[in-house]
């Protein structure tokens, strides 16, 4: 491997000049008598367009969040209409940009190879958001807010009032003088 390397004894390790000669058997290598800073200018750099891989990465975490605050707190409760609508809503959006994701890949535009990405990302997002929102819903906060709808009720005195006038208590405080009977 050593006996490829083309390196005069008198170059100091890492110049230009030693790397020039190092690639010099490579097929796109300069000649010996050309700029060796034109080895590093040779090739133009394809730049990255951040604004999609911004966008790569915010849209599906703002879908997750959305979907997920929507269908999780007392926006589903109080608004079950309103809050079908809004989800059907993020179901369009993804459905949108579906559909201009296969338009971008019948036209093979290079510009566009992001979109599939942002595509599916978008769906996982819009059904993880909507499903585990749900879950959320159902298992911990709709009790809470069922809980939370219920009236309250301070000094009870047990012996002066019937059970059936506290029916749709959910949170009693008794009289002070109140005990069991035990």
């Amino acid at each position: 491997m050593q006996a490829n390397m083309k390196m005069a004894p008198s170059l100091q390790y890492g110049s230009f000049e030693s790397i020039t000669n190092v690639y010099a058997d490579a097929p796109d290598a300069h000649d010996n008598d050309s700029d060796p800073a034109l080895l590093f200018l040779k090739r133009r750099r394809n730049r990255v367009n951040m604004i999609p891989v911004i966008a790569a990465i915010l849209l599906p975490l703002i879908m997750f969040a959305t979907m997920f605050a929507c269908m999780s707190f007392s926006f589903h409760y109080n608004r079950p209409l309103a809050t079908f609508l809004f989800v059907c809503t993020g179901f369009i959006i993804v459905a949108f940009l579906g559909m201009a994701t296969l338009r971008s890949m019948a036209t093979s535009n290079r510009e566009a190879s992001w979109m599939p990405f942002l595509f599916v990302t978008m769906l996982l997002a819009w059904t993880g958001g909507v499903l585990a929102g749900d879950l959320n819903f159902a298992f911990n906060m709709e009790a809470f807010y069922n809980f939370e709808n219920l009236n309250f009720y301070p000094d009870v005195d047990p012996a002066a009032a019937s059970g059936q006038m506290f029916m749709d208590a959910g949170r009693m405080v008794f009289a002070p003088n109140s005990h069991l009977d035990l």
